[in-house]
């Protein structure tokens, strides 16, 4: 049961630091839209 937990939880971080690259990727394309705007 604890391995479980541990596998559960490895999981769980592996997708928190996609959504943390996605995030990053998405703030450079909008950095990059806004220095075009200007």
């Amino acid at each position: 049961a604890v391995v479980q937990i541990m596998i559960d939880i490895s999981e769980a971080t592996v997708s928190v630091e996609e959504v943390l690259k996605e995030i990053s990727s998405l703030e450079n394309i909008i950095s990059v839209e806004l220095q075009s705007i200007e």
